[in-house]
């Protein structure tokens, strides 16, 4: 003979041994993958290919680059980056 006991459980023991039994459940089926495949389209496309001039500037440098671009003198008080943008 095996005596059973009943143990009565408190509400968070009963709340605790339900979501045990639940994550007990989940981890031990079997995992549905689902895969998506996407179609790709691929598009050929004519590149343009810049030649980019990679030597520093000096200031007067720019400031002479944006006076020949621009058409007037710069104004003195912007820097090397602020010229360089407003050229672009």
């Amino acid at each position: 003979m095996n005596p059973v006991a009943e143990v009565v459980l408190s509400p968070e023991q009963k709340k605790i041994a339900d979501l045990e039994a639940k994550l007990d459940s989940m981890m031990n089926q079997p995992k549905q993958v689902e895969k998506k495949v996407k179609e790709i389209e691929v598009v050929e496309e004519e590149v343009t290919v810049f030649e980019v001039d990679e030597t520093p500037k000096t200031l007067a440098q720019v400031q002479a680059d944006y006076k020949d671009k621009v058409g007037k003198k710069p104004f003195h008080g912007w820097t090397k980056e602020q010229l360089i943008e407003k050229m672009k």
